[in-house]
């Protein structure tokens, strides 16, 4: 074994990830660094977080991902809201294009209507 000048006993050195720096590895599965800089940016004004200016778009990734990950989220209450407004947004969705078809079917009609009514009169005279 290696014997340390320092302090005269072996050094053995462990690699071995702290919990805190386990906490801090990145995760490439929420993918923050495919988001565009203005969009980190807005994290960072929105959440108020305290960074130098003028960082590279890495370090700012590295520092939202950092606040993202220690978020304390209700998990329930979250997929509960996320599941009411996909129902909501489909409904909505589904409403605007039944009521634009009956109005493009409505004005498909009239504008029929109003041809044949232009053909009879060039007809009738």
């Amino acid at each position: 074994m290696p014997v340390d000048s320092n302090t005269g006993h072996g050094s053995k050195k462990r690699k071995r990830k702290e919990s805190a720096e386990r906490e801090r590895a990145y995760d490439p599965l929420i993918g923050l660094e495919q988001l565009q800089m203005n969009t980190l940016r807005r994290y960072k004004k929105y959440y108020k977080l305290q960074t130098r200016q003028g960082l590279s778009k890495a370090q700012l990734v590295e520092c939202v991902y950092k606040h993202f990950i220690n978020m304390q989220v209700n998990e329930k209450e979250a997929l509960a809201y996320f599941i009411y407004m996909v129902k909501m947004n489909r409904n909505r969705w589904d409403n605007k294009e039944a009521t634009n078809m009956n109005n493009n079917n409505n004005s498909d009609e009239n504008t029929r209507d109003n041809r044949q009514k232009n053909e009879v009169k060039t007809f009738t005279n």
